[in-house]
């Protein structure tokens, strides 16, 4: 089944508690879920001097799949190259481009 632009109602699709075809979907993040276990802390800011898991997942991204580096450091360069760099390399493998 697709699912398009009509499906997405706007951005309290991202605390609803329903995938779209109405099953209870636990994945996204929780409206008040911010002290919960595995919430915010892990995903968005980090806890306990850790990084974040979006932060751990987008530079390993960037170095391991994107510039094939591992010394490879975010700091050194400018989003505007990395965007354009990882779509001029993943783009045929991850971009969704079949409509039907």
């Amino acid at each position: 089944m697709s699912h398009g632009a009509a499906d997405c109602r706007g951005p309290e699709d991202l605390w609803r508690r329903e995938d779209i075809e109405g099953r209870a979907d636990s994945a996204r993040l929780r409206s008040g879920g911010e002290a919960e276990q595995g919430d915010w802390a892990a995903w968005i800011t980090g806890s306990g001097g850790n990084p974040s898991l979006q932060d751990a997942f987008g530079t390993n991204f960037f170095k391991y799949m994107v510039y094939n580096d591992a010394a490879w450091d975010f700091k050194t360069s400018t989003a505007d190259h990395n965007v354009k760099l990882a779509d001029d390399r993943m783009a045929l493998g991850l971009n969704a481009t079949d409509r039907s």
